[in-house]
């Protein structure tokens, strides 16, 4: 097998960025097996009040392995997710849209038993405005086999889901290929900050350092509305059935080889905070994250925060700088706190899990009830985040993302 695998870096002019990216609808629809991770990643919730459920979806190329993942949660003092999945080398299956035609990728499940999970464009641009999605699932237990694993459950599963996409992909990176660092050495940390007051946009415009593998290509869907929905879960009783229009969805398109991250030193930990805001307000949309490194030689703390507001039939972003960014823990697993300043638009607000136990993998991974100010708007009461919080004490095994950033 080749395991030669293609760089990713940033660029400051669009010429420079990879040629499959020039038409970004095809680029999201591709399966880039050349970089060491390919993800397809959906989360977020369906319903609302007492009938709210969280919902994560993923379809994932790393390293030569891939990956079908389906999580249902539902809200409870006892909860935990329902879990279907597979890691395996065959390949996703993935239909290439050629003159128009709809779009798939589906990959088949093993865990608890036979299934297929897929994703479906079923009108639109990928990626575009008003793109429609369909989501689906449909898996067979056989958790009666099966030993259990921690707090997760194996219960049959089927979902259907059709999402539309309302303010399009936006970019969570910077620069034309949406360029998302992972780490600084402590020499860009300083310029970063001495000669650019913190701002990375800044910094990488105005510098065009190559950063190569320091970082993904990333980008996101953050309002994805539901249009319809059926939840089914059976797990030996009568079954759970859910159906509704309502709720939304976040999707991630990520794209990147590791370098070093392939090879951190023995006893190296990484840890991040990832918030994903799909509705922070009627038409805005937030994504906060923040990664920092222990036992490695040169890799700092980095950290972004970026709001996206509907503007005619699209986005107009902002990126806060660095130092303008603060998260704190105030419970651990539970409540944090973030602080976004110096804009016209500040933000202060507090992210609360919401009830039950949402470990999944080698993380935290559910929703967190948003309160707090935008400006000096309180948030409305009906506000979710999709939190993922990966500390050294939740990394049990791999599964996510930014997974690779755990070995």
């Amino acid at each position: 097998m080749n395991t030669e695998k293609t760089n990713t870096h940033y660029v400051n002019n669009k010429s420079d960025i990879p040629e499959k990216m020039k038409s970004l609808s095809k680029w999201f629809t591709g399966l880039h097996n050349d970089y060491d991770l390919s993800a397809w990643c959906f989360y977020g919730y369906v319903g609302s009040g007492s009938d709210l459920l969280g919902i994560s979806l993923l379809l994932q190329y790393k390293n030569g392995s891939y990956y079908a993942a389906f999580g249902l949660y539902r809200p409870g003092p006892t909860a935990s997710w329902s879990f279907a999945g597979s890691i395996s080398e065959t390949e996703l299956t993935v239909d290439t849209p050629t003159d128009g035609s709809p779009w798939s990728a589906y990959g088949e499940v093993d865990l608890p038993g036979p299934g297929r999970i897929r994703i479906s464009l079923l009108s639109g641009a990928f990626g575009q405005p008003g793109a429609v999605y369909q989501l689906s699932a449909d898996v067979c237990s056989f958790a009666d086999l099966l030993p259990s694993v921690g707090s997760v459950k194996y219960p049959d599963l089927f979902i259907d889901v059709t999402i539309e996409d309302v303010i399009g992909a936006v970019p969570i990176g910077y620069g034309p290929a949406s360029f998302l660092p992972n780490w600084f050495t402590q020499n860009e940390e300083n310029e970063i900050m001495n000669s650019y007051g913190g701002s990375t946009a800044n910094y990488l415009s105005q510098t065009n350092p190559a950063l190569t593998n320091q970082g993904s290509y990333y980008y996101s869907s953050p309002a994805l509305k539901v249009q319809a929905y059926t939840i089914v879960e059976w797990a030996g009783e009568a079954p759970f059935t859910q159906t509704g229009n309502s709720g939304f969805l976040w999707m991630d398109s990520v794209v990147q080889t590791f370098g070093e991250l392939n090879h951190l030193p023995k006893g190296a930990t990484v840890s991040w905070y990832w918030f994903a805001i799909p509705k922070l307000t009627d038409t805005q949309s937030l994504a906060v994250t923040q990664l920092w490194y222990t036992g490695v030689e040169d890799m700092k703390e980095f950290k972004s925060a970026s709001l996206y507001s509907e503007f005619g039939n699209g986005f107009v972003d902002y990126f806060w700088n660095m130092n303008d960014i603060n998260i704190q823990c105030i419970t651990k697993e539970k409540q944090y706190s973030v602080q976004l300043l110096n804009s016209s638009t500040p933000v202060d607000i507090t992210l609360t899990a919401i009830p039950g136990d949402q470990k999944l993998g080698p993380a935290i991974e559910g929703l967190f009830k948003v309160s707090g100010t935008i400006g000096s708007t309180p948030i409305g009461g009906d506000c979710y985040a999709w939190g993922e919080i990966s500390l050294p004490s939740t990394q049990t095994r791999i599964a996510s993302k930014f997974s690779n950033l755990k070995k």
